[in-house]
This record gives C-alpha cells, structure tokens and sequence, in this order.
C-alpha cells in the first residue's frame, strides 16, 4: 500500500504578503474610481501649458 502524499502548505509570510498585495490592489482600485475630476480651472491650465523643452544632459 503506498503512503499518502504529504499536503504541502503555504507558508505564512507568503500568505501575509499575498493579502498584503490584495488590500493594496482594492484600495488603489477603489481610489481611482472614485477620485474627483479635475476642476475645469486646472485642466484648462493642463490643457495650455507648453511642454518644456528637454535638459541638455
């Protein structure tokens, strides 16, 4: 009869790491669906400005 094959378990920093990563994908989702416009002030600003030439490196 043969044995049966050891469960293997996830280790617990990876576990922590990886709900670590989930909360911070919702936070950043929810974040940019519910962010504000920009004011029409501001992005008529944005819209005007000129890009700036590039620095001589």
């Amino acid at each position: 009869m043969a044995a049966p094959a050891a469960e293997t378990e996830l280790p617990l920093w990876m576990a922590i790491a990886s709900a670590v990563m989930i909360v911070r994908l919702a936070a950043g989702g929810a974040w940019f669906v519910m962010r504000r416009p920009l004011s029409p002030e501001l992005q008529a600003w944005l819209d005007a400005r000129e890009p700036a030439e590039p620095q001589p490196t």
